[in-house]
């Protein structure tokens, strides 16, 4: 066979050949790996990376916050408390946003309802005041869902229990909850102590409580009568403070014991105080109350976590602006 017979005289089957060659090779692999890629990311970034609004702070913004701080606390909001009532606002904002792009004022019934009436009542002489879908379409283009106070909370709430709402607690987490936490499920110090009460002279207090001193088993008759009595036993430093004050449950809880001290001052007027023993604190087994309000406890701190983790995942979809001078509807906000 002569060597010319292997090679082809066909001009398409060459072409075939050339092309089947070209896609074989690596170079081309690599280029189309890389357009695909690129494609992808353009489209990430504009699915996720871009903005989906912009959410602005204007000086009108901030000085209602200011004013209401003011309204609430009767004092003048310092620059950190300020602040936080900002991000706050802020944080309201991205969830409002979000409750009206998943069409939550379109789905939840208090707030159809709740828009429902305010045009009914703005468009009482209106033709199509019947329409429930027509008064609802045409407050969604107001803006009304974000204008009115009532379907701006609700909407926000819904947003908050969406953002929550797989959040769980077990049994095991309950008990290691328990566990973490034995100052608010142990028995906690229980002391036995006595009082000498003077109504409302610490000179006369400071005489009586020189003259136990100086004998501690004499009780002189010098001291006044008290409602609650002379003489008490197993009290928690939380119930010394529930019968007296913070000043006498401090003292009980720094006193030594068989040790006359004072003259501790209360709304009632001067103790004189002697712990005759105390009881240490003990681990004890939570009952079923308690074990309630642990779940309820950690349940709470649970959503609140994983609240402000998705707020501040959303807050990077949007852009915010905390502009010196702008009206409050710039940048397509939501609102005040």
């Amino acid at each position: 066979m002569d060597f010319a017979d292997l090679v082809s005289t066909d001009p398409e089957r060459d072409a075939v050949i050339r092309g089947l060659a070209v896609w074989r090779s690596p170079l081309l692999h690599f280029a189309v790996i890389g357009a695909v890629l690129y494609v992808l990311q353009q489209f990430v970034t504009l699915q996720w990376v871009q903005p989906r609004a912009t959410i602005a702070v204007s000086v009108a913004d901030v000085e209602r916050l200011r004013n209401e701080w003011r309204r609430e606390t009767a004092q003048q909001p310092d620059a950190r408390q300020l602040q936080a009532s900002v991000e706050h606002y802020i944080d309201e904002q991205v969830l409002l946003h979000e409750a009206l792009r998943l069409g939550l004022d379109r789905r939840d019934p208090v707030v159809r309802y709740r828009l429902l009436q305010n045009m009914r009542m703005a468009m009482s002489d209106a033709p199509n005041a019947g329409d429930d879908a027509a008064l609802l379409q045409q407050a969604q283009a107001l803006g009304m869902a974000a204008r009115d106070l009532v379907v701006r909370r609700r909407l926000i709430q819904a947003m908050e229990q969406r953002l929550v709402a797989g959040v769980a607690v077990d049994a095991k987490a309950v008990a290691e909850y328990v566990a973490a936490h034995p100052q608010r499920y142990a028995a906690p110090m229980r002391y036995d102590f006595s009082q000498v009460y003077v109504h409302d002279e610490a000179a006369r207090a400071q005489q009586i409580l020189e003259q136990l001193r100086r004998d501690p088993a004499a009780r002189p008759s010098a001291g006044d009568a008290f409602a609650l009595g002379s003489e008490f036993s197993g009290l928690s430093r939380a119930q010394v403070a529930a019968k007296f004050d913070a000043s006498v449950a401090d003292a009980v809880a720094a006193a030594p014991v068989g040790q006359w001290i004072g003259p501790v001052r209360s709304p009632y007027g001067w103790h004189l105080l002697r712990v005759a023993r105390q009881h240490p604190a003990q681990d004890s087994t939570p009952d079923a109350a308690q074990l309630r309000s642990a779940g309820y406890a950690l349940q709470r701190e649970r959503e609140q976590q994983a609240l402000h983790a998705a707020i501040a995942e959303l807050r990077s979809r949007y852009r915010v602006q905390q502009l010196a001078d702008a009206d409050a509807d710039a940048g397509g906000g939501a609102g005040a």
